[in-house]
Parts: C-alpha cells; structure tokens; sequence
C-alpha cells in the first residue's frame, strides 16, 4: 500500500484550507466531517453587546498542518513502501483476488491494430496527457516549469493533509529522479505513469507545455495575475477571471475584457495569443451592474459605472423633482414634480409610462418590485408602477396631517408602514391595503421624520421596524402589532438626525444633531450610537457632529457630513477611515448611497458624483455635473 493511501486511512478528518504562517503557506482547521456543515449555521447566543458578523464560523485550529499521527508502516517499524500516485486519478487500478484481498493490477499498454481501435486510444492518451498538464501546471505557482519542494507540497497536501515531512521527502525524492532539487514535467510524468517510456509513448514534450500569463485589472484598480494558455479564447479567459475577480460564474456574460489603453472589448472568438499588441495588462469592465438614478432641479439622470461614473440616460421633467425612487427590476424610476404630480418612466427607453396629479399635494414616495406608493395629506395610494392604475387607496381616518415617510417591509411580510407628521403610525396590508394596526409615537408635535426597519426576508428579524423623531427620540415597534417594545431618547436639546436599519446584524443606527440654539448653550457635541434592535440598548458611541447620511456593508457603518466620508468598524469600535471629499470652497454633499455589487460609496455633491471604494475611501473615479446632484437612489441587479 502506497504511503498516499496509508495517511488517506489513517485520518479520518475533515480537512478545511486557510492561509497560513507556515513554509508552505496552509493551516489545517481540523473538525470531524459532521461539524463542518454545522459550523456555518451555528447561531451565536447572547452575550457581550458588540456586533458580530452575521456568517460567524468556529473551528478548532491544530498547531501543526501537517499532523503528528504515525504512518501504519512507522507503527510496525517496516520499511517504507515505494509512493504511488494513486489520488492523481492515474492510477494503477485495483482488483480483488481469491481470498477477498484487494490487489493492484500491473500497469499494462494495450496496443491496437485497427484504426478505430488505434484512434480511440489516442483520445484517450491526449486526454490523459491534458490531465497531466493541468494537474503540474496548477501546482506550479510561479509558472516557471519545474516545482520546487514547496509546490510539491501544496500537491501532496491537497491529496491528503496527514502527511509527515518525513514521508513528503520520500516522495519529493523518489519523483525527482535527477536530484536537483526540482521537479521537473518530465520527472512528474516518469512518476504517474511509472514507466520511462512515458514520454515517448504519449508524445509530450519533456518541458511543460507553455502558458501566457495576463494581469487583469479589476474596477477597483486591484491586479489579479490569470494564466491561460495559446489555445485558449477571450471568452476562456473571461470564466478563468471569474473567480479571483470574485464574480459569479453565471454573471460571466457581463465580464468583459478591453486593453488597458482602448475602449472597445475584445472579442470572444480570439485567441489571447493574438491579443493585439501582445498586451498582458487587460482591463475587466463588468457590465448590467445595479443602477444609480439621481436627480438635480427638474433634470433626472441614469448613471452607470465603467472606470468612472458616466451619464447614460437625461430625462427632464416638467418641474422640480422633489423625491425619486428606482427599482431596477421593472426598470421604472418614479418621481414627485412639483407638489402635485407623480410621473414615472422606464429609464432605459427614457419613455414616460404615466402621470397622476392630486388636488391636494404628494408629501411621501416608495417603491417595491412592481408597485409605488405614494402618500398625501388624506391617504395612502398604491399604484402599479408601469402602468399608474390604482391598485387601493387607503384613508388616513381622522387624521388631519400628512404622510412623511413610507416603508415597505420584507415580501414574504406583506405589510407597508406610513407615518404622519403628527406622530402616527399605520400598517397596512399591502395587497389589499387593509389597516392593520395604528400607534402614536409621542406627543402631536413629535413629527416623525424617519422609518427604517426589515426589507429582505432574509433579514435578522424581518418584524423589526423603528421610528425616530425630530425631538431625538427612537422607538421599535413590532411590525405585526404594532406594539412599542422600546424607547431611545437622545440627550435635551438634540433630535435625531438620521437612522439606518443593519439588517444582518439587528441593530439600529442613529446619528443626532443640536438643535436650534443648542450649540449656543454649550451642550454635549451630538453623538453617533449603535443600539441593539431587540433591547434598545446601546451597544457603542461615538462623537460624530453633523452627520447627514448613513450606510453601511458587514461590520462597517459608513457616515457622511457635509464635506466628510468617514468608514467605521464597529466590532472593533474604531475609525477604519477618513475622507475629506470636499475640503475646499463651497460645495457640500447632497446624497449618499452604498453600491453593494461595486463595494463602493456612490456620493452626490453640488459638484457631481464621486465613486468611492468601500474598504479604503480612495477615489475610484468622479463625474463633475452641475448644479450637481440632489438625490441618488442606487439599486443592486
């Protein structure tokens, strides 16, 4: 029994691979085979108030990656057997004899006299050979044509974690039959098939087969070496991109592949050794991302993203666009001009689809897959949003103030929440727009400016629902009932000035503000707190004045002033980054919004839109637009 199949049997393990500080670069994470799926749904329990990461995983780690347990032949103090490759899928096939043992069959080349017979077996020694080369090549990780010790390794290791150093040095030895300390193709070749006649036999040159090396450029300006090789296509080099540019391989369609110094793609029929030039440095330009919809004055603009943000689509309206929503599944943005109307077009064809006017005035807009919400100082309507036919309309019963703010709650909820200007909360059914429940959130002249909750039905508790007033106080609601389960209330003299829902992580965002005459009385500087979304409690503050916007992705909960973008981890309760977007003249930010699939910060400023990345704050690129941009909603495919 080859030394391969002795460490393959005596480690009964579960094996999972990480960097790691080692010579070879791998730590072996060690579980029985039952733990490992349920490590990844492990819930976490309460505990210390801080924000873990909703994909939270627990392994036991071992010191050594390499393992300590003994070789059965160590064990019996034998001689160690010649290794055989026999996890390589080339090897010499098992039978079972007489008495139930299994024995290895001789290696055995049958020769063919017939053309069939004398084809079919050069299929199967070209694909044997293809094997061969992709196995040496993915090890070979410098892609200089021999593997060292290391790379030898990593092989070995990937076949089964146990092996000692011990037995990697007798089978680095007994492979590099010349002794130089390198393996080389042919050496690898003499070892799968046993024979030194491979090479001859099979036709294959005695270096490894050439590969071309690219240096693809991601949209964030990161470099990922790809290799391929002559044979290979643009569109092969496009699904070999895929997974170091962290896209999904059925998102590949969207890829595509330009020289660095051109605008045009190449094309998926040529090879990449007919790259014009011999370029190597390829920029990766994915397209169909999600859509950033602004709007500055009666002018509304779809944006799209390459190497900096650009204006694919300008619509004008009639008048001042006051709020602006996009959903890009229906490909409808839908706006409130002037006081009185609600227009809606299809931003690609830039064709208007509908217009509706009211008597009175629309003061509130959402939107949600295939419908849009409008409210009024009288009720709430809910429209189809490609055609504006009325699908109901739901009266607000005594109630003399207007709707400020809506919220659509997850799908699989069904329920749409509005709230007035006075302090009034109601739920609605939202196919039918039945009211289901109706709350106050304090005293008539607590105007409720923000209401933030769940929106995925994937979502921590997708009955979360919170509202926030203009005299700093925060209340949860559960979003069936409609009961208050807990009240935030920010210190006297400060409102509070934003809110954002972290659904991943239930927990609540809230940045204050002084209000009118507060700074004057020398009062505390406003604060930016996180709260748990179930107990209301404060989980971790900091000072932050004049924090206009929030967003955030995984841990970091990203904030904007008027001239400042800040980036903070809030695990580890820190600043991870600062900006000063618009440290000189005049111009201020104006509208704010996270770009999941891009990992960037799409900012509006009177001067434009500027695309930051989301790990660093560095600039990813800036479009100058004036009288710039008012509002943004961006939209993930």
């Amino acid at each position: 029994m080859s030394i391969l199949n002795q460490r393959r049997q005596s480690n009964n393990v579960a094996v999972i691979k990480a960097p790691g500080r080692e010579s070879n670069g791998v730590t072996t994470i060690r579980a029985p085979p039952t733990d490992v799926s349920r490590a990844s749904s492990t819930g976490s329990t309460p505990g210390p108030k801080r924000e873990p990461p909703p994909d939270v995983s627990r392994a036991k780690t071992t010191g050594d990656s390499r393992g300590s347990s003994k070789s059965n032949a160590e064990r019996s103090g034998g001689s160690k057997p010649r290794p055989k490759p026999s996890e390589l899928e080339l090897a010499t096939p098992e039978s079972t004899n007489r008495a139930g043992q299994k024995v290895q069959t001789p290696r055995t080349h049958t020769t063919y006299d017939s053309a069939e017979g004398k084809a079919a077996e050069a299929k199967e020694e070209s694909h044997k050979v293809s094997k061969v080369i992709s196995i040496f090549r993915s090890f070979d990780a410098n892609n200089d044509g021999v593997m060292d010790r290391s790379e030898m390794s990593r092989l070995m290791w990937s076949l089964n974690p146990g092996f000692t150093d011990k037995e990697l040095d007798l089978v680095f030895e007994e492979v590099d039959g010349s002794g130089d300390g390198f393996i080389q193709y042919a050496e690898f070749v003499r070892w799968i098939y046993g024979d030194n006649d491979a090479l001859s036999r099979l036709k294959v040159p005695a270096k490894t087969p050439r590969s071309l090396s690219f240096s693809i450029y991601s949209m964030s300006g990161q470099v990922y070496e790809v290799r391929a090789t002559p044979k290979d296509t643009i569109k092969d080099l496009r699904l070999r991109s895929c997974v170091p540019l962290g896209i999904a391989v059925d998102r590949m369609e969207d890829l595509r592949l330009r020289r660095r110094a051109d605008s045009e793609f190449l094309p998926d029929s040529m090879l990449v050794q007919n790259v014009p030039g011999g370029a190597t440095d390829l920029q990766a330009v994915l397209e169909n991302r999600g859509q950033a919809v602004g709007a500055a004055g009666n002018c509304i603009y779809g944006f799209v993203f390459a190497d900096a943000p650009e204006i694919r689509v300008q619509i004008s309206a009639d008048d001042k666009v006051r709020q602006l929503r996009f959903e890009n599944e229906s490909g409808v943005a839908c706006a409130i001009v002037g006081k009185s109307s609600a227009v809606a077009w299809h931003v690609k064809t830039r064709e208007q689809l509908w217009s509706k006017t009211t008597k009175s005035s629309f003061t509130a807009l959402s939107s949600c897959g295939a419908a849009v919400y409008l409210g009024t100082d009288r009720d709430l309507l809910a429209l189809d949003a490609k055609t504006g036919k009325k699908l109901w309309a739901a009266a607000l019963a005594g109630e003399n103030s207007a709707i400020s703010v809506i919220h659509v709650g997850p799908k699989a909820s069904k329920r749409i929440y509005a709230a007035t200007e006075s302090g009034r909360i109601f739920a609605w059914d939202v196919d039918s727009g039945k009211q289901l429940w109706e709350s106050q959130h304090g005293p008539a002249d607590h105007t409720v400016r923000y209401l933030v909750g769940a929106t995925r039905d994937d979502a921590t508790h997708t009955e979360a629902l919170f509202s926030g007033s203009s005299k700093g106080s925060v209340i949860s609601w559960d979003g069936r009932t409609g009961t208050q389960l807990w009240r935030f209330q920010q210190p006297k003299s400060q409102g509070s000035q934003t809110l954002y829902y972290r659904e991943l992580y239930d927990t609540i965002c809230v940045a204050a503000c002084n209000l009118a005459g507060a700074q004057a009385r020398n009062d505390k500087v406003p604060m930016m707190s996180s709260l748990d979304g179930q107990t209301g409690e404060e989980l971790w503050a900091v000072e932050a004045e004049d924090v206009l916007f929030l967003q955030g992705r995984r841990q970091y909960l990203f904030a904007a002033s008027a001239k400042k973008v800040q980036s903070w981890d809030t695990l580890n309760h820190n600043l991870a980054w600062e900006i000063d977007l618009l440290d000189s003249g005049s111009g201020c930010i104006t509208a704010f919004s996270f770009a999941e699939d891009l990992d960037a910060l799409c900012v509006g400023s009177s001067e434009g839109l500027h695309l930051l990345d989301s790990k660093n704050g560095s600039a990813r690129g800036q479009l100058t637009l004036r009288p710039g941009i008012e509002m943004l909603s961006y939209t993930s495919p």
